[in-house]
């Protein structure tokens, strides 16, 4: 069976706390059709035939589904940037604390899973209530 993380959704590829992704409108998709006249649009110069409408700064990192934001790509340079656009989020959901061991760990502690560990002082500081002598015996401080 499948077990993929929590914070995933069924499908495995849109985290819960991201929105459903909003699709371009109908007249924003032909008019970027008609500014690249049907060719992708890939800033390292691809010349292919392209249909796929594609988010230049994705929805997950802040960007919106307006005209300006839209590019046309074809289906190959569509996928490696979607690949790279999905790697991008994963790195900005770490960075801010809803996937990974921070996440985890807020988790745990909200559900009460987390268990606390008791902190002992660092062998030889003060905190301790050690001393090694010049000998290389340990002794109690006296306080």
């Amino acid at each position: 069976m499948d077990k993929r993380p929590d914070y995933m959704t069924l499908d495995g590829r849109r985290p819960k706390w991201m929105k459903e992704r909003k699709d371009f409108p109908a007249s924003v998709k032909k008019a970027v059709r008609e500014r690249a006249d049907y060719i992708c649009e890939n800033p390292l110069g691809c010349d292919n035939s392209a249909v796929e409408v594609d988010h230049v700064i994705p929805e997950g990192l802040g960007g919106k589904s307006v005209y300006e934001n839209a590019r046309l790509l074809c289906t190959e340079c569509h996928r490696i940037k979607s690949k790279l656009d999905a790697k991008m989020m994963l790195k900005a959901d770490r960075r801010g604390g809803r996937v990974g061991q921070q996440a985890r760990r807020a988790k745990a502690k909200t559900t009460g899973k987390h268990k606390s560990i008791q902190s002992r002082p660092m062998a030889g500081t003060k905190a301790s209530g050690f001393k090694r002598k010049m000998d290389g015996s340990v002794v109690r401080r006296e306080t």
